[in-house]
């Protein structure tokens, strides 16, 4: 088992998590309110992790969860196989590497790992080889790799294709549709007219999971079944046989559809194989090559490959790589960010209320800070499984950072079932997403909370953090000409007949323009809201995103403010100033 912290992390052993000590704003006078903010930050990301002492504390955490997990066999709260199990951990973050700052070969692209190795491990017969899991252990990924398909697809082909149908792309699919007799029925046969490239993408297909015989029962007779006749069984598809194009496409053109296409999330890896196929007709390069030359070399993932025993483009992995390839995605650096804002959003629901689909992503809605009156944080996640190896991967764009979860389960001779990894997720959530949330409250404090002035004008800023108040920066004073009270005029405009009951939070934007000399604008947008408003069926209603730029005065919007931020070197830097444009308050200074 080994573990390491960044340099900057090595603190004296902290055996729970403690609460942030922040100030707290009087308590409310509508304590059934709760703030409704706009998806997406509802503060800016936590930076500078290494400095945070609530991160510190969290990591500390987690690290004695694993350790306690591995000895006990219980892991937040659900079995797992330390006995068998091998498994390597990673923590990264959109803006920070671990190491030594003087030496940059010791450099990592995660803040935080783990390993622990089985007592199973050297004895397997099928396994990682002799020596002890690490950072650069290599394990396989399995329908991970459906996350870099849809990546290269991207990179290489744009989001201007997920509308067109498959027939245009694969030849033998669109074969398939002429040949067939117009009077067999839908029930039996795939519309693939009717398939996109983005149901493809998105498991919104409609079709089976794999043309692959490696989940084929063996049973037959003892259960009442007749045996299948040698025609009926498949010739490839195991770990090992993978099907060959023409293979695939004989069996998977004529496959039973499960729905029809756009209509429920059904998951698909054959989706994610066609899809690839689609992109070689696009681009008129293979697969492989593309994937090489878009992805794995400008991010240098040395340890990362395509496993050519594989029926369905399998990649092999290390936490290493899978760090760099997730900090690319959370920093955008290969697409348009808005292309990446657009990828990072889910495209269909579940009948489970806390997640959702996206290309490919499973959507998880986390709101563990505070419970169910928390804020929603985004988490996107997609695991995968083949043979003995299973493979966790999340990133939660609203906090900057994410994690990697590798596994190989070396029990009967290493030839079992990948192992469940949720609980090992879990524990990342529930120690991780409270620090970070923490974290990047105390620096919203350091770097926007006060007071404001200039001439007759004056504003004040506050950070709430009491439980069900938490989203975004309150604005809790506001004057201008000539000792005007700006929140009676905001409340007036905005109809809310008393005072008390006005709430203003102010929600970053992710909008961002350089003024030089270290400064930058940094854009927020007013969300105000009624504290005494009704509820629907006991629940408050959330509408927020309807009102914004809904109030304007000489054409500008009156929830505008726009701070401006001095860089601080080893800081996250301090707001120096901030505007109202659309009230006529520009240029106040903060005051010491």
């Amino acid at each position: 088992m080994t573990y390491s912290l960044s340099r900057c992390f090595l603190v004296s052993t902290v055996v729970s998590f403690v609460a942030f000590p922040l100030h707290t704003l009087s308590a409310p006078s509508f304590p059934s309110f709760q703030p409704c903010p706009l998806l997406g930050h509802i503060f800016p990301p936590p930076t500078h992790l290494s400095s945070s002492a609530t991160i510190i504390q969290a990591l500390q955490a987690l690290q004695s969860n694993f350790t306690d997990g591995v000895r006990t066999g219980i892991l937040a709260s659900n079995p797992i196989t330390p006995n068998t199990t091998s498994f390597s951990v990673a923590l990264f973050s959109s803006t920070e590497d671990s190491g030594d700052p003087s030496n940059p070969s010791s450099s990592q692209p995660y803040f935080f790992d783990y390993h622990y190795t089985s007592p199973a491990h050297s004895k397997s017969t099928e396994g990682l080889g002799t020596s002890d899991v690490d950072a650069n252990t290599t394990y396989r990924l399995g329908s991970l790799t459906q996350v870099f398909t849809v990546w290269a697809f991207l990179i290489n082909a744009g989001e201007g294709h997920w509308h067109e149908s498959v027939t245009k792309y694969v030849p033998e699919l669109a074969q398939a549709v002429q040949e067939r007799d117009p009077s067999l029925d839908l029930v039996a046969h795939v519309d693939w007219n009717a398939v996109t490239l983005g149901d493809l993408a998105g498991h919104l297909a409609g079709i089976r999971r794999d043309y692959s015989n490696s989940n084929t029962l063996s049973f037959g007779p003892q259960f009442g079944l007749t045996s299948l006749p040698n025609n009926d069984k498949l010739a490839c598809g195991t770990i090992h046989q993978p099907c060959s194009r023409e293979e695939f496409f004989a069996g998977i053109s004529n496959a039973v559809p499960v729905s029809s296409s756009g209509t429920t999330p059904i998951f698909s890896s054959a989706a994610f194989t066609i899809l690839s196929y689609a992109l070689e007709a696009l681009t008129s390069k293979p697969f492989p090559s593309l994937l090489t030359s878009s992805l794995l070399k400008p991010l240098d993932l040395t340890s990362t490959s395509l496993d050519p025993s594989s029926s369905s483009h399998t990649l092999s992995s290390t936490i290493h790589d899978l760090s760099l390839a997730g900090r690319s995605i959370l920093s955008s650096s290969l697409l348009p960010p808005a292309t990446t804002s657009r990828w990072l959003k889910p495209i269909s629901s579940t009948s489970n209320i806390a997640n959702s689909v996206g290309r490919p992503w499973t959507t998880i809605f986390s709101n563990r800070l505070y419970g169910s009156s928390g804020p929603i944080i985004d988490i996107y996640t997609h695991v995968g499984s083949i043979g003995p190896y299973s493979s966790y991967w999340g990133l939660a764009p609203d906090l900057g950072i994410g994690f990697v979860v590798l596994a190989v389960d070396e029990g009967e001779g290493g030839k079992g079932t990948g192992p469940d990894l949720n609980a090992h997720a879990d524990v990342i959530g529930n120690v991780m997403v409270p620090a970070l949330v923490g974290a990047a409250l105390q620096q919203a404090e350091g770097v926007y909370a006060g007071v404001y002035s200039g001439g007759d004008a004056r504003v004040k800023i506050e950070v709430p953090t009491q439980a069900g108040q938490l989203g975004g920066l309150a604005l809790t004073e506001f004057r201008f000409s000539g000792e005007r009270d700006g929140l009676e005029e905001i409340a007036e405009v905005y109809g809310i007949e008393i005072l008390e009951r006005l709430s203003v939070r102010l929600y970053p934007t992710g909008l961002e323009a350089g003024l030089g000399s270290g400064r930058k604008k940094v854009a927020f947008r007013a969300v105000v809201e009624d504290k005494g408003a009704s509820a629907d069926a006991g629940t408050p209603t959330c509408i927020s995103w309807q009102g914004v730029g809904t109030r304007t005065r000489g054409g500008m919007e009156l929830d505008r403010v726009e701070f401006v931020v001095e860089e601080r070197e080893g800081g996250e830097g301090v707001a120096v100033g901030v505007g109202l444009p659309g009230w006529g308050v520009e240029g106040l200074r903060r005051e010491a």
